[in-house]
This record gives structure tokens, C-alpha cells and sequence, in this order.
């Protein structure tokens, strides 16, 4: 690249046709002459001048002439890009005139008028970038907890996958006519949050008491016998619902189920008679079920004759729900996790509150909103105020 002055004009490769140009019509000087070449870009005529003689004039150059740099940023308007888009002009040929190498309207025009009718437009020839991709690690289809070198396979070409068809039998063969049936029951939800405060006290004393008895102690078994005074005094919600709904039937016993997730699929296992079990027999038998519904030894009596049915969404992390009636039973409930959030005292301070998230789900055809929302708010008074529970306990 050479530098030649003329108000700071820097003349790049792109322009040395012209120079070349401009140094064929100088005269003949002595290496120590110094002579002034103020050179015009943009296409114009070249003005050359040298002391004691007359201006000369190079002769003008035409667009074509000069070596386009591909690379150069394009300035113009739209609608001089579609114009030189309908008549396939590559706008790095054409020289700009406008402000900071803006290509006008007129630039184009020029452009086009200056190449023969019957030569096509060259076209500026771009370096190939060519991008050698790195080799691609693909998966390996062994499990991903075998360590073995054949299972880490780097570069490896993938093996197809094909589609797998598992037939629906047994326990999940089970949950489809459950769930089937209860979709054709019209229902109805209702949400609300227990304060949980004075239970989460009373679990941490009554679990050192499971300890002594070798039984594990979790919120549960508090749970469904709190669940289960509640419906002595709302026996219509402990009940079930004929297939063509025209009779109802009010359960004596509280065989009360837990919907429980298993490796082998959903099975809802109930207690029975929880009226009459204290909270150390609950648990117990909450670990008898859980133990034989994950071996999948399940009898047909502990899966059988539930009148009532719990479901502990907060297990897996979650906060409210619509749980699925078990037909023929018109009511079940969901418990979300027990968080921490703040609220307020009858002081109006605020406080670190341990709160649950209930769900409830009822037979709209038997059951109307105002009796779901009385059970809950009397279940909601046991388990805020555990005295009142144990007051109650027979």
C-alpha cells in the first residue's frame, strides 16, 4: 500500500490503477525533487500538478477498472439494493460518492451505463474459508453408569435407533381402566394452605418415639388420621357412588389409600380401618405397603375396598394438583411439600411460616363445593391445632 497526501486522502489497493496511471503523465524529475500529487478517488479524473507548469489532467477511469475489495462494507439504501438486484450487479463493483463511500442511486446508474450491453457483470471473486469440522463424539448406547473403554467411544459412527413398543399389561394395564373410568366422572377441585407450624413441633417429638418402636415417623401418618376424624363428621365424602349413579353409599371404615409411585407403575394400596389405628399403627402399615408395593407383593385385599384416597404430590416436589378420582370413591386429596414462606402474626409481624399446599378433587355429581371446602377447613383445624386432634381421638 502506498500513502499519498492530498487533505489526508489515503489511496488503498484497490485504487493503484489510478496511481500507476497518475505516474505514467509526470514528468521527469531528479530523485530530490519533491512533487506534490494530489490524486481525486471515487472515479474521478486524476489532478496532477507540478511547479511552473500547467495542470494536467489523467485520463478518467472507469469503475471496472479499479480492484474491488470484497470485504468492504456496503453503504446504500434499499431501494439502490434492489435496483442492482434486478439487474444482478454486485455492489462492491461500484464506487460510492455519497458521504463515508455511500453508493447513490446515480453511482449505480453510472456503473451500469459504463459496462457494455452485451458483457456481463463481472464478479468479484471471494476466498473459499473451508471449515474442517472436529469429529463428532457420538453416545455410547451402553448404559451411561458402565464404565467400561468399549462404552466411551470417540468419533465413533452412531448406530440406529429404532422405535420400541411396549405392551400395556399388568399394573399399568390396570391404571388405564382405572383412569378411564374416572374420566367420564364430572369433578370439581379445590386448593387451600394449612399452616403446618405446630405439626412440623409434633413430628420432631413423636419421632423420637418411632425410634423406640422401630417404626419410621414421617408427616404422613399424622396426616391420614387427622384425614380420617375429619370424615366422622363428614361421612358424605367417605363414600361411594353406584355405576349409574342413582344410590350412595356411606362407608362405616376408613380404608383409606395412598396413592404410592412404585418402579413398577401407580398403585394406590389403602389402610384399613384407620378410625381405629393409632398414628404408630398408621405408620407401620404405611412401611408394611410400601415395602411390598415396591417388590410388587401387593395382595388383592390391600389394593381392594378403599373408600378414601390420599396422594402425597409433595414426595416428588410438588406444590398443588387435580388428582383423578378412584372410582367408585367421590372424594381424594393431594398434599404438596411443606415450604417455609413468610407470614403474619395477629401482631401484624411477619414470621417464617411453615405452609402445605392441599388439593382436593370431588364427584361434582354427589358432591357440591361448599361440603369439600367445610372437610377441608375442619382437617385445616387439626393439623393447625394438633390439641384439638388429639382432644377428638378415640
Amino acid at each position: 500500500m502506498k500513502n499519498f497526501e492530498n487533505n489526508s486522502c489515503l489511496i488503498d489497493t484497490g485504487t493503484a490503477s489510478l496511481i500507476s496511471e497518475a505516474e505514467n503523465v509526470l514528468p521527469s524529475n531528479s530523485p530530490s525533487e519533491s512533487v506534490p500529487v494530489p490524486i481525486q478517488t471515487q472515479g474521478s479524473a486524476s489532478s496532477i500538478t507540478t511547479p511552473g507548469r500547467t495542470p494536467t489532467t489523467a485520463p478518467p477511469t472507469t469503475p471496472a477498472a479499479a480492484t474491488p475489495d470484497p470485504n468492504r462494507e456496503i453503504l446504500t439504501t434499499p431501494a439502490v439494493r434492489k435496483l442492482a438486484a434486478d439487474n444482478k450487479v454486485d455492489l462492491v463493483l461500484v464506487p460510492g460518492t455519497g458521504k463515508g463511500g455511500r453508493i447513490t442511486k446515480d453511482d449505480l446508474l453510472n456503473f451500469m451505463s459504463s459496462v457494455s450491453p452485451n458483457e456481463p457483470v463481472p464478479k468479484v471473486q471471494q476466498e473459499q474459508v473451508v471449515i474442517q469440522e472436529p469429529p463428532i463424539a457420538t453416545i455410547p448406547t451402553a448404559h451411561f453408569w458402565n464404565s467400561s473403554p468399549t462404552s466411551q467411544l470417540i468419533g465413533s459412527t452412531p448406530t440406529q435407533q429404532e422405535d420400541t413398543v411396549v405392551e400395556i399389561k399388568g399394573i399399568a394395564k390396570v391404571m388405564v381402566r382405572t383412569m378411564t373410568a374416572a374420566q367420564k366422572v364430572p369433578r370439581f377441585t379445590y386448593h387451600d394452605e394449612y399452616s403446618m407450624d405446630n405439626i412440623v413441633q409434633l413430628k420432631q417429638l413423636m419421632k423420637k418415639l418411632g425410634k423406640e418402636h422401630k417404626t419410621k415417623l414421617t408427616f404422613m401418618p399424622l396426616l391420614i388420621k387427622a384425614a380420617s376424624q375429619a370424615l366422622t363428621e363428614f361421612p358424605m365424602i367417605n363414600a361411594h357412588v353406584n355405576a349409574d349413579c342413582t344410590a350412595v353409599t356411606y362407608k362405616a371404615a376408613h380404608n383409606i389409600g395412598i396413592a404410592t409411585d412404585t418402579p413398577h407403575g401407580l398403585m394406590v394400596p389403602n389402610i384399613k380401618n384407620v378410625q381405629n389405628l393409632s398414628i404408630l399403627d398408621i405408620a407401620s402399615e404405611l412401611e408394611r405397603l410400601k415395602t411390598l408395593s415396591e417388590n410388587n407383593k401387593l395382595s388383592t385385599d390391600d389394593v381392594t375396598g378403599g373408600t378414601f384416597s390420599l396422594s402425597n404430590v409433595g414426595a416428588v416436589g410438588g406444590t398443588y394438583a387435580s388428582p383423578m378420582l378412584v372410582v367408585p370413591e367421590v372424594c381424594i386429596g393431594a398434599f404438596g411439600k411443606i415450604q417455609t414462606r413468610p407470614a403474619f402474626n395477629s401482631d401484624g409481624e411477619v414470621y417464617p411460616s411453615n405452609t402445605m399446599c392441599v388439593s382436593w378433587s370431588g364427584d361434582h355429581r354427589v358432591l357440591d363445593g361448599a361440603t369439600v371446602a367445610r372437610y377441608s377447613n375442619t382437617l385445616k383445624r387439626y393439623l393447625e391445632d394438633p390439641n384439638l386432634l388429639l382432644f377428638h381421638l378415640k
